[in-house]
């Protein structure tokens, strides 16, 4: 028999080391093209080259923001910066649904800023992280918005067979601050849930096992009405909407509940693609995954 010895990195106090991971692009716009400028992105982060799947909005430019084989996993401390230049169109979204590790105390801490300057569109459209029983996130997110521009800022859970074994999540932590032209703050919009908090009898999503969260920030003319978002909904039978205006002028809030991720995925497609309908006219071909 051969006993082998593996060098895991713990530290002398027995923790294992956190991973810390950096995503950050420019997005610039030449001619009838959104092409990549600066670029670094380090492990656990992947990158797939932009992908122009419209004929008919060839300057929308899609990338997939690619997490390591596994998802996130206890004290990841994980940062994503997005700079999209004067009338830069780009959407960034992920491969699929991310896993959230149990996280044994030791929450992964996400760090994400965008920054737009005139005229843009910009829709972050990750898929719903899948918090495993255990697992813990903090998320600290702020944009800053250019003047004439649109941002799709989409937050969402699947809670993953809650209540089985009486087992959950930890808890979900976010904070989302918003400053228009003027630099000023605009918007604050933040949660804080414990996961046991799902399996009392008032529940705060009940029945449901999916949780969205859009903001869509802009002028009002420039975003889809607050009846076509509701409408959303109806793409399924196995979700709910509710949609609100933001103070300040700042656009719209759309708060959905699903039944699973399925669901959740329909609705902001949905949602997704009414608002690059409203902005160029032309419905936006499916983000395959």
């Amino acid at each position: 028999m051969t006993n082998n010895t593996y060098n895991l990195n713990v530290d002398k106090m027995g923790k294992l080391p956190e991973r810390t991971g950096r995503y950050e692009l420019e997005f610039l716009r030449f001619g009838g093209a959104t092409r990549i400028g600066k670029q670094f992105v380090s492990y656990p982060f992947h990158m797939t080259r932009p992908f122009k799947l419209d004929h008919n909005i060839p300057f929308l430019s899609t990338v997939y923001q690619q997490s390591s084989s596994g998802g996130l996993y206890r004290a990841d401390r994980l940062q994503s910066k997005f700079n999209l230049c004067d009338s830069a169109f780009a959407q960034v979204t992920t491969q699929a649904a991310t896993i959230v590790q149990n996280c044994y105390g030791h929450p992964v801490k996400q760090f994400l800023e965008i920054n737009t300057s005139n005229n843009c569109f910009f829709a972050y459209t990750p898929d719903a992280l899948v918090m495993l029983p255990g697992s813990a996130i903090i998320s600290n997110t702020q944009i800053n918005l250019g003047k004439g521009s649109v941002v799709l800022f989409i937050d969402a859970f699947d809670t993953y067979d809650l209540g089985q074994k009486g087992q959950v999540f930890d808890r979900i932590e976010t904070k989302t601050k918003i400053f228009g032209p003027e630099k000023n703050l605009v918007v604050l919009d933040s949660f804080n849930i414990n996961g046991r908090s799902f399996l009392e009898p008032y529940s705060p999503i009940g029945l449901w096992r999916t949780v969205i969260n859009c903001l869509l920030l802009g002028d009002l003319e420039s975003l889809p009405s607050q009846e076509k978002l509701e409408a959303c909904g109806t793409t399924t039978n196995d979700s709910i909407m509710g949609v609100s205006k933001l103070p300040n002028g700042a656009g719209l809030c759309v708060r959905g509940l699903c039944k699973n991720a399925i669901a959740a995925k329909l609705v902001m497609d949905q949602v997704f693609a009414n608002c690059v309908l409203h902005l160029t006219g032309h419905y936006p071909e499916l983000r395959r995954k």
